[in-house]
């Protein structure tokens, strides 16, 4: 038996990644998952603070989470804004992958965003 240091509970060596880890599986699953918020906010107001809050198309602004980005020239796309933002580490370098990627794409809310790809993919 071990306690975790964590949440301070007794538990079998086995709820540890290794018997020599102080937190057991669980917490350690729950501070990685705070640890992806934290980093998912923070992508996220820094696409604020760089394309704007509200819809380029519509101007719609009352729900940021609404809005969406669109590639321009989807030619161009490197990178899924969704799996990037999920996946990324928030440093100097993915943030300069990022203003790659922004500068070819718009802000839309989803109901633009959805009617542009019926469209085609255009504007």
């Amino acid at each position: 038996m071990k306690v975790c240091s964590e949440c301070r509970t007794q538990k079998p060596i086995e709820e540890f990644k290794k018997p020599t880890h102080n937190i057991c599986k669980v917490c350690s699953q729950e501070k990685a998952n705070e640890r992806r918020r934290q980093e998912k906010a923070k992508w996220r107001e820094y696409i604020d603070e760089k394309k704007g809050c509200k819809c380029a198309k519509c101007g719609y602004c009352a729900c940021t989470d609404a809005l969406e980005l669109h590639h321009v020239y989807p030619e161009k796309k490197t990178i899924s804004f969704f799996q990037f933002v999920n996946d990324k580490r928030f440093n100097e370098e993915n943030r300069k992958i990022l203003d790659v990627e922004l500068e070819n794409s718009i802000r839309l809310c989803n109901r633009c965003h959805k009617e542009i790809h019926a469209k085609g993919g255009t504007l």
